[in-house]
């Protein structure tokens, strides 16, 4: 909602958080392949339980680039946030 009242098109919005998503998915995926051999210590069992516990986001204070562009496409969402939008 504040990308509306600052100007920007929120219809725009989940084409981009999907592509950003995308993209930052295989640099997750270079970045867990590092990181795995970096802690050779801790054992491939301990993170897959990890993993299922809790996900990779349970450690986020911001929604995934693909949850924002899910939560923007919703259509009430959508229409809350284009009111804003062209309000300004």
């Amino acid at each position: 909602m504040l990308m509306a009242s600052a100007g920007y098109d929120p219809r725009v919005a989940v084409e981009m958080w999907e592509e950003h998503g995308k993209l930052l998915e295989e640099e997750d995926r270079i970045s867990v392949i590092l990181w795995e051999k970096k802690l050779d210590r801790i054992s491939d069992i301990l993170w897959e339980k990890l993993d299922k516990m809790f996900g990779w986001n349970y450690f986020s204070t911001h929604p995934s680039e693909i949850e924002r562009a899910q939560l923007l496409a919703q259509p009430k969402i959508m229409e809350e946030i284009l009111t804003i939008y062209i309000e300004m």
